[in-house]
């Protein structure tokens, strides 16, 4: 195992916006962890939201339709911001 995918998130708040809860329960696997730990798109995540998840120790993002949508023709427009922003960091 070289990494671990926190999935945390129940199917009843897919696509909601993160928590104090959800960022609390992440950083405590980062702590708790000797792998690196990789956040799934399971909530909503913001490009802005990469700075918290940075900050507490999460070391990736899988993107997916949750944050992207499922139009094609605006793949890369929002890939872009968070590219951007993870740049910043």
């Amino acid at each position: 195992v070289s990494a671990i995918e926190a999935a945390i998130i129940s199917p009843q708040v897919f696509r909601l916006p993160l928590t104090l809860l959800d960022i609390t329960t992440y950083a405590l696997i980062t702590r708790r962890a000797s792998k690196p730990v990789i956040v799934p798109s399971q909530k909503y995540i913001e490009p802005n939201d990469l700075r918290i998840l940075k900050r507490i120790g999460v070391e990736g993002l899988v993107v997916n339709y949750t944050i992207i949508g499922t139009d094609p023709l605006v793949y890369a427009e929002i890939l872009q911001e968070y590219k951007r922003v993870a740049d910043e960091l």
